[in-house]
């Protein structure tokens, strides 16, 4: 018994058989007798006999799609040839069998699978895909044939600019891969942070961000993922980068990041809703941090000669110190807000090793801090260093402060809260006697 199923489309009116066939079909043999033994059987004296056997055949195939996308009709044909039984001599258990004529009865149930991935490629979506299933040597970035590796998916992407912005997708799973150059404009995507783990070092060392003045507005990031190899160096002067930004959304930073300004404040570090393990280092930048935690090391905020130093912290807190260096002829850090970001003490590593405000400044550079005073809740883990240095300190987030109508009532320095209004009060009253 010869069996086959055959793909016919209608084309002009007539339907024909395509060519070559789709993978699954064309022609195939049904033998009597067991499915992995098919020589058993041939002669089969007891029931079922050979002409009760049930055979069955299953097939997958996928209709061809290297015509354009438009109505189209296809035909499946199911046909058999099938020699029919000689005569037989009569046996035992069926004595009727002389004249034993054969009979063909067959089921087709045909099941339409719908496609799990109908996404354009990448270079219509701007989303190239990762993921553990995946194969570089194959991949083109979409979902149906995704990259195994960040490595390959980066390097895939040679078109990213202000105006075509990439994402990589990246899914769930543990990628150890080596140092990796962030391309300018590509935004890495994972599933969440919990399941998204990078295990790989990344810079911004790439020509992508390069740049002769402010002509760009190049702009990356991390969202839903955790970042867990040193080094994360973000370099905007190796990069060359005068406008470059970074977006660090929903993520965690085991390793310390250091973030370094080319020129002016337009170089911006954003991190929201995140969380980092060992604080991090700018030196320049405009940072902002948003609804975050540091649950160890330290933020070093570093002046620069000929780069704006803005710092804006707000929500969230830190197990571990702030501590701000100025050298002389740098670029005044201005400004400098804590908002309700809390210093406080890590429990292993409790003060003086933690929970402490240090503003290593200078007497020739101003430098001014304004802090809320949930932020800096016990005042003499402050240190403040350099005549050119304040603290400022607001009773709430929404900048209630003190100012003195008559400054000239008051002893340097001049109060800047109300509490340090009422301090001084206190101590005349206290000097007259009272």
């Amino acid at each position: 018994m010869e069996a086959k199923i055959e793909l016919f489309e209608e084309i002009g009116g007539t339907f024909v058989k395509v060519s070559p066939q789709p993978e699954g079909l064309d022609e195939f043999l049904l033998i009597a007798g067991e499915p992995n033994n098919p020589a058993v059987g041939l002669t089969i004296n007891n029931p079922p006999f050979t002409f009760q056997d049930t055979r069955v055949y299953s097939t997958r195939f996928t209709t061809p799609d290297n015509l354009p996308s438009v109505s189209r009709t296809f035909k499946i044909v199911v046909s058999f040839e099938v020699t029919n039984y000689l005569q037989q001599p009569i046996y035992s258990s069926n004595p009727s069998s002389l004249n034993n004529p054969a009979a063909l009865q067959f089921m087709v149930d045909i099941f339409l699978a719908p496609e799990s991935c109908i996404e354009p490629p990448p270079i219509a979506t701007q989303i190239v895909y990762v993921n553990k299933a995946g194969n570089d040597a194959t991949a083109d970035g979409s979902e149906c044939n995704p990259f195994l590796t960040v490595t390959a998916a980066m390097a895939s992407i040679l078109d990213a600019s202000p105006t075509k912005r990439y994402a990589i997708s990246i899914g769930p799973g543990n990628y150890t891969e080596p140092l990796i150059h962030l391309k300018a404009n590509v935004q890495l995507v994972g599933t969440s942070t919990l399941l998204t783990r990078l295990s790989i070092p990344f810079d911004i060392n790439d020509p992508s961000w390069f740049e002769t003045g402010f002509q760009n507005d190049n702009r990356s990031g991390f969202v839903d993922l955790s970042l867990l190899a040193a080094p994360l160096d973000f370099n905007f002067v190796t990069a060359s980068s005068f406008s470059g930004k970074l977006f660090f959304v929903s993520v965690n930073l085991t390793p310390l990041p250091t973030f370094t300004a080319l020129t002016t404040s337009v170089n911006q570090v954003n991190i929201r809703d995140s969380l980092l393990s060992s604080g991090y280092t700018q030196n320049g930048i405009n940072m902002i941090m948003f609804a975050s935690f540091v649950t160890g090391g330290n933020i070093i905020i570093n002046s620069q000669a000929t780069t704006d130093t803005q710092v804006n912290l707000v929500g969230g807190g830190i197990n571990g110190n702030i501590i701000i260096n100025v050298q002389s002829g740098h670029i005044p850090i201005d400004p400098l807000n804590l908002t309700s970001f809390a210093i406080t003490e890590n429990i292993f590593s409790p003060f003086p090793n933690s929970g402490r405000l240090i503003v290593n400044g200078v007497n020739n550079v101003s430098t001014r801090v304004r802090a809320t005073v949930d932020s800096i809740p016990i005042r003499s883990r402050v240190t403040l260093v350099g005549t050119g240095t304040t603290l400022i300190r607001v009773d709430d987030a929404f900048g209630l402060a003190y100012t003195p109508a008559v400054p000239a009532d008051y002893d340097p320095p001049i109060p800047t809260t109300v509490q340090e209004a009422l301090d001084q009060l206190a101590a005349r009253v206290r000097a007259l006697g009272g």
